[in-house]
């Protein structure tokens, strides 16, 4: 029981570590479109998200980077993946 315990609690412990990195489609938006706006100074556009955004959480620069390549790669925003809670570990 005890394993299988530490088990789950290593799970959540990720799904967290997890979550802390994952964003909405509408704020990896509102991020690139930010970036844009900013010529692509990812510095900057840190200081205008959170200018803009107070109330959300604040990426660092690499995430604003990090969706421009992606788009520029893939055509496509960064995925958001959300796992059922049922799923088996």
């Amino acid at each position: 029981m005890q394993c299988r315990l530490r088990l789950r609690c290593e799970w959540l412990v990720g799904k967290l570590l997890t979550c802390l990195f994952v964003f909405s489609h509408v704020e990896y938006c509102d991020m690139h479109f930010v970036y844009g706006f900013c010529d692509g100074n990812a510095r900057a556009a840190v200081e205008e998200y959170q200018r803009r955004f107070p109330d959300r959480r604040i990426p660092s620069r690499s995430v604003f980077t990090r969706i421009h390549q992606t788009l520029h790669d893939n055509g496509s925003l960064p995925s958001v993946f959300w796992q059922s809670e049922r799923e088996v570990v």
